[in-house]
């Protein structure tokens, strides 16, 4: 099918949610991204699923522990080998979808392969959201208190979802992945 590009294949009715006024979903987001992928980062990015977050939140690292093993089976570091990590981030309460970009996943280590030395950072692009930078986030003053509520929750999910991804690819041989020291900022967008 012409509109086939990662494994899913919209409807009519999920294109007329292009229309104005209509609201994004799964699919369509899937679609694209998946698009994106092939198109320009297939070998750096790695793009979950548009349900990911939402089952992450709700069933935690039990519930989406198997998502990667795929990829794993192409590169044994999984999504470890990866220099960015896309995750669509829904918000079900004000129906509005958002990006985080986890940024060299690795450097989150405790130890970095021989790599060079970067920080794992999660940039968090939102349409809504006001202001730019990691002070919005932390909570000092001025800032879109829901925004940064979401993007914190998000922050601590993928912390932990990281953290365990990194103990069950390479188990206590691979040194410890520290959750703490990946910091998140957001990109007015």
């Amino acid at each position: 099918a012409r509109w086939r590009l990662s494994g899913c294949v919209p409807s009519a009715d999920d294109f007329r949610r292009l229309e104005p006024d209509r609201y994004l979903n799964d699919v369509l987001l899937d679609w694209f991204l998946g698009h994106m992928q092939k198109q320009y980062c297939a070998r750096r990015a790695h793009i979950f699923s548009a349900l990911f977050h939402t089952r992450l939140s709700t069933q935690g690292w039990a519930g989406v522990r198997t998502w990667t093993r795929k990829l794993q089976t192409v590169m044994p570091a999984g999504i470890f080998a990866r220099d960015f990590l896309l995750v669509p981030l829904h918000d079900p309460e004000i129906s509005h979808w958002s990006l985080a970009v986890v940024c060299y996943p690795w450097a989150g280590a405790s130890h970095c392969d021989g790599r060079e030395r970067r920080r794992c950072v999660v940039l968090f692009l939102d349409s809504i959201a006001d202001g730019s930078g990691w002070a919005h986030l932390a909570g000092s003053g001025g800032e879109d208190t829901a925004a940064a509520a979401r993007e914190l929750a998000a922050l601590s999910l993928l912390r932990e979802y990281l953290a365990n991804e990194w103990r069950s690819i390479f188990g206590a041989s691979g040194g410890a992945f520290v959750g703490e020291a990946v910091v998140g900022a957001r990109v007015a967008v």
